[in-house]
């Protein structure tokens, strides 16, 4: 195996041993599963982040807004206004 063989399998080791050791608090867990479980309702829905306490930021179309936060709401007990 040549060195630039071995320089770029080393290096994609390291960044996969990174990447796993990414890990999510609970709260952000269940507003990972709360967008997920919401998103077939808001078809154009994109999660920006889930912050380690819990709080999610997405965009969406108007109506998707709309309908993922009433879905968030209803099925999650997240405390959208009205």
């Amino acid at each position: 195996m040549g060195s630039g063989r071995l320089t770029t399998l080393a290096l994609a080791l390291v960044i996969g041993a990174t990447a796993s050791c990414v890990t999510m608090t609970p709260l952000q867990e269940r507003a990972w599963h709360a967008f997920k479980d919401c998103q077939h309702v808001a078809g154009t829905a994109r999660l920006a982040q889930a912050t380690p306490d819990g709080r999610l930021a997405f965009e969406a179309e108007d109506g998707d807004m709309v309908s993922m936060k009433q879905c968030l709401r209803d099925r999650w007990g997240y405390p959208f206004a009205n």
